[in-house]
């Protein structure tokens, strides 16, 4: 495989109205940057559930986010669920099992694939993989690498 485009932020979410949000066609429309990818991995959520976005508002922008990919081409979409954490603010930890709840569901109502990375980042784990309760450290990218390549 080669690497087309990595367009992560710092603190982005999938949810807004600024160029950083996922759903934004500022977005979007560098997907196809190095030629249509045939893969699209969609690894956002983390931010809107700490932020505490309601889970309609997030899951409405995960909706548009994969309605406009599928406008540029055809790609497989992967879903990525959220690990767990011990982070709690804005109810993190019961709102991060709804959000991964719905992501599935997104996942088969669009064909997508989901990649299942709270099965593997679990409450006895976590502490291994994220260096500040919420985001990944060296260990948490090498696990996310080997999950991505298992799933697709």
């Amino acid at each position: 495989m080669s690497w087309g485009v990595n367009n992560s932020w710092s603190g982005s979410t999938a949810y807004g109205s600024g160029e950083s949000a996922g759903q934004s066609d500022a977005r979007i429309n560098t997907i196809d940057d190095n030629g249509m990818p045939d893969i699209v991995i969609i690894f956002l959520g983390t931010n809107d559930c700490a932020s505490g976005f309601s889970l309609a508002n997030y899951i409405n922008a995960i909706k548009k986010m994969i309605t406009k990919i599928r406008k540029l081409g055809n790609p497989q979409i992967f879903l990525t669920t959220l690990g767990y954490s011990d982070y709690n603010s804005n109810n993190y930890k019961e709102n991060r099992v709804l959000y991964n709840a719905e992501l599935r569901k997104i996942a088969g109502d669009y064909n997508c694939g989901i990649v299942p990375l709270d099965e593997y980042i679990v409450e006895t784990s976590y502490m291994f993989y994220l260096g500040d309760r919420l985001h990944h450290n060296a260990k948490g990218a090498e696990l996310l690498a080997k999950i991505y390549e298992k799933t697709i």
